[in-house]
């Protein structure tokens, strides 16, 4: 048995980033950019007005105010999207609007709260500043200038900022496409009539929704009994299609276990069998043949989800270029709790904010087998594994539980 540490060392060892793709822009959503992005061109491409208006020539308003309002003429307008440049004259104003161009002899804007308008008059109420409201070209983002480095995940802002750029193909680390293998006699499909002896299989959706949540769409699913030769072929199957493979049930050492026998039988090298963490000791890992990463989780649903968390999630990131932080801070413990020490334990928590103090409290339903704890928890509370326990005041990491992203 290797420690939380070591089992993840391996992991991210023996686990590569997938081959860049490329791909349309909005359809890269989620993905990790391969490559850095420049701009093409400037941004704003020209002098815009940034506020509906008029342009004015400084000199030409200058003390305007509401009691001692100018009149000018208004001798056109500029809509956005519009390449007109009409000159202003002395005594002119020119109408523009939020983004459209401006004159090149423009002094500054006028908003359109301080005009009062009679047809092709307009008595100005305010001052105009040099350059005021008017954003200058370039003054954002220069031709050239980086806008995307490589590594960047691409979240909508950036999606936005480089189709604004007019990029509209991009060159990403791809998500994987995932065997997802459940196994068991006594498993039935959610809908279904259950058998006297049979529950619905929720590892399965579970492990599925996990890997949606990181924008992973990809999957295969395998739903086998509890044979040997069921799960042999499942675990064919799915190395040669996926890129990595997840079984779950039948790691342990049960009459009923085969994942032992299975894995050999498709010559998974494995790099470790069990790790000292609770729940979810019965974890298995290893590479198939060809390289393919092959993981073994335990049974029990909370084990189960606890376990690619903490251990798979890690090595679908890096192979999907992801940054590989795990989100942690300090709480205080809100109550006691006793335990046997030797594995490093991740209780199941609510974080709260009391007092302008972090506090976290275990919810109620610990058991491995007890997804409504989990479903109901917010944070993993961390036990090291020398610990005996933990006492109400005491200082804990927690591990935000964020599925999705």
């Amino acid at each position: 048995m290797i420690s939380y540490e070591d089992a993840l060392a391996a992991v991210l060892k023996s686990v590569a980033t997938l081959k860049p793709v490329q791909v349309e822009t909005e359809a890269a959503l989620g993905l990790v950019l391969a490559r850095p992005v420049k701009a093409g061109l400037r941004m704003p491409r020209h002098d815009q007005s940034a506020m509906d208006g008029i342009a004015v020539r400084v000199e030409d308003v200058t003390g305007a105010s509401e009691d001692n309002p100018v009149t000018l003429r208004l001798i056109d307008e500029i809509p956005a999207g519009s390449a007109r440049r009409p000159a202003l004259r002395e005594g002119t104003a020119i109408k523009v609007f939020t983004g459209s161009g401006v004159p090149n002899n423009t002094g500054g804007i006028v908003i359109v709260e301080d005009c009062r308008f009679d047809g092709d008059q307009v008595e100005v109420c305010a001052s105009a500043h040099p350059g005021g409201h008017i954003r200058r070209a370039g003054e954002e983002v220069r031709r050239g200038d980086l806008i995307a480095a490589e590594g960047t995940r691409l979240t909508p802002p950036v999606v936005g900022l480089l189709t604004l750029f007019g990029v509209d193909r991009v060159r990403v680390f791809p998500a994987p496409r995932v065997g997802v293998i459940t196994m068991g006699d006594e498993l039935a499909a959610p809908g279904t009539r259950l058998g006297a002896a049979q529950i619905y299989d929720s590892n399965g959706p579970a492990l599925r929704a996990a890997l949606r949540a990181m924008g992973i769409e990809t999957i295969h699913s395998w739903r086998v009994g509890d044979q040997p030769t069921e799960l042999m072929r499942a675990f064919r199957e799915s190395i040669r299609k996926c890129d990595v493979v997840i079984s779950c049930g039948g790691a342990s050492v049960g009459d009923h276990d085969h994942v032992a026998e299975a894995r050999a039988h498709v010559r998974i090298e494995d790099l470790f069998t069990r790790v000292a963490i609770k729940p979810g000791k019965p974890n298995v890992f290893g590479l198939a043949p060809k390289g393919v990463p092959v993981f073994s989780l335990p049974g029990n649903p909370v084990s189960a989800l606890v376990s690619f968390r903490q251990i798979v999630r890690p090595g679908l990131m890096k192979m999907m270029g992801q940054a590989l932080e795990q989100e942690t801070e300090v709480a205080v413990a809100t109550v006691g709790r006793a335990r046997k020490p030797g594995r490093l334990e991740w209780l199941r928590g609510k974080l709260a904010h009391v007092n302008g103090r972090r506090e976290v409290s275990a919810v109620d339903a610990q058991g491995s087998h007890m997804l409504t704890g989990l479903a109901n928890a917010d944070v993993l509370m961390e036990i090291p594994p020398d610990s005996e326990g933990i006492e109400a005041g005491d200082e804990l990491v927690v591990r935000r539980l964020g599925w999705f992203g």
